[in-house]
């Protein structure tokens, strides 16, 4: 039976691989497999998480994660009265 290859991994190296580092050498570095790496991106895109089995429900967020700090969910500006 396989060992299951830890999350902070699979993280790592998709880390690696957003910063350009080719995937034979993230996966001679970490000592895993380029396929495991292809799938952790592809769960990612897919799922929105390395380890995920389900598709996202709901509606795609509008705003990027950056702009999410800029307006926070559920804001709501008071109404006036003139």
């Amino acid at each position: 039976m396989f060992d299951r290859i830890p999350r902070e991994t699979k993280l790592t190296a998709i880390l690696m691989d957003a910063k350009g580092v080719t995937q034979s050498e993230i996966a001679s570095t970490l000592g895993i497999s380029e396929s495991t790496i292809k799938r952790a991106k592809a769960r990612d895109l897919k799922y929105g998480d390395i380890d995920a089995g389900y598709k996202k429900c709901g509606r795609k967020p509008i705003f990027g994660p950056c702009m999410r700090d800029v307006f926070p969910p559920f804001y709501v500006q008071p109404l006036t009265f003139a």
